[in-house]
């Protein structure tokens, strides 16, 4: 009796790796493998099984001797098994296993086991499933220039990090840093990082020094390595141009217009690969307005108002004021030579009153002058209310003005002016008169 119970157990072991090895070949056939889901969501384990099968059931696990099926399909169409009444798992018509509320857990090989008649021996099918968790942003991020168009301008010193990061995603995304000229894209020198949390990763690549390049203007790439398509976008573009540029050293051209012309600024470059102008009051302060990369699809800074870059890098103001009085400087390169660009923009024409306050404002008057110039104006105004009231005093008292100048008369009666040097006669009848 045991001989006997060995030798069935024995067939059936031998029956399970023969099914197992003989539908190896019909896997990909069958059923999709390896299927990526995402966690929190319904994902499904795509399988193609004829439309008369009798029973389908369906395993979490590679090696189902011994194991409970999680879900049950007859052929009545009937649905049964633990993970099912769970509500953990359900199934398609088609015999597909659907998955809610994916976690790390469901990260494993599930198996399906068809019987197509009770008759015949049932065929085994294997899914391995990978979890995986979007990043918030959809393409690589550059932290010191947050930017949703894919392209930012950083003005560096070589004291300034560089990070490219792609944060909280399943699993870790790899990330590089090239170097992009018109040749094509050189990898840099990089320092890679990765961090973990319970269920995602944050990778980090940190470009080492730019200047070993030998150029104040370049353009660098950071690049994902995302084969399972996690990302919408797998580049993010950074221009550098280095901060410390010393513009005074530039001979400067002066550009006289008259208001409400239009004046055209050109760069030395006819062909730039990148464009970038600057504008401030000297050349000791000036401060990036725009910038342009033509080789790269929308790579260009906003443009201020009545301000317009033309294809070759040149800048046109339409309809000039005195507040476009500046110092404007253009630092271009093709990709062999750097050109630099500086003009000083002077405005020709009456200023209007709004025009002298925003000239106030953009000179950065002192409020201390301001200040005096109101005290001034207020203490004229004092100067003429007060006259007004001795007027109206002295027209409301005549009686007392008359007797003040008899008695002034009085006292001065008799007395010889020439006796007396220290009063002139035009002093005295002044002094009279207003009595």
């Amino acid at each position: 009796m045991t001989s006997k119970c060995l030798h069935i157990r024995g067939m059936l072991l031998l029956w399970y790796f023969i099914t197992c090895f003989e539908v190896s070949g019909v896997l990909e056939e069958t059923c999709s493998s390896p299927v990526y889901l995402e966690l929190g969501d319904t994902g499904t384990l795509q399988c193609s099984f004829p439309n008369d099968f009798h029973t389908l059931q369906w395993y979490d696990a590679d090696d189902i001797f011994g194991e409970t099926a999680i879900l049950t399909y007859n052929e009545l169409r009937e649905k049964s098994g633990p993970g099912y009444s769970s509500g953990e798992y359900d199934i398609h018509p088609n015999g597909s296993l659907i998955i809610r509320n994916v976690s790390m857990e469901h990260e494993t090989t599930f198996t399906v086991t068809m019987f197509q008649t009770l008759q015949q021996l049932p065929q085994h099918f294997q899914v391995r499933v990978k979890t995986v968790a979007k990043s918030l942003r959809n393409r690589p991020v550059i932290p010191s220039c947050e930017t949703t168009l894919g392209s930012c301008y950083i003005e560096w010193t070589q004291s300034t990090s560089i990070s490219c990061q792609i944060e909280h995603s399943r699993p870790a995304i790899n990330t590089t840093w090239s170097l992009r000229n018109s040749q094509g894209d050189n990898k840099s020198p990089s320092r890679h990082e990765i961090w973990s949390d319970v269920e995602t990763y944050t990778t980090a690549v940190k470009l080492h020094d730019p200047s070993m390049y030998q150029t104040n203007l370049s353009i660098y790439v950071c690049k994902a390595d995302d084969p399972i398509g996690l990302l919408e976008m797998n580049e993010t573009t950074v221009l550098l141009e280095k901060k410390d540029i010393d513009w005074s050293q530039f001979p400067v051209i002066e550009k006289f217009r008259e208001r409400y012309s239009t004046v055209k600024l050109p760069c030395s470059q006819q062909s730039p690969q990148i464009v970038v102008w600057k504008e401030g009051e000297s050349v000791n302060d000036l401060i990036t307005g725009v910038y342009e990369v033509p080789s790269e699809d929308n790579f260009r800074s906003p443009v201020p108002d009545r301000w317009k870059l033309g294809a070759n890098g040149s800048l046109t103001i339409q309809k000039i004021s005195i507040t476009d009085e500046s110092t404007y400087a253009c630092h271009s390169f093709d990709g062999k030579m750097e050109t630099f660009d500086v003009y000083k923009l002077k405005v020709i024409g009456r200023i209007l009153p709004t025009e002298t306050q925003s000239v106030l404002i953009k000179t950065g008057t002192p409020w201390t002058a301001i200040i005096l110039v109101a005290a001034l104006i207020v203490i004229v105004c004092l100067g003429f209310i007060i006259r007004f009231l001795l007027t109206v005093t002295q027209t409301r008292h005549p009686i007392r003005n008359r007797e003040q100048r008899q008695r002034t008369a009085q006292i001065y009666e008799g007395v010889n002016l020439e006796d007396t040097p220290s009063i002139s006669v035009d002093k005295f009848r002044y002094f009279i008169d207003i009595y």
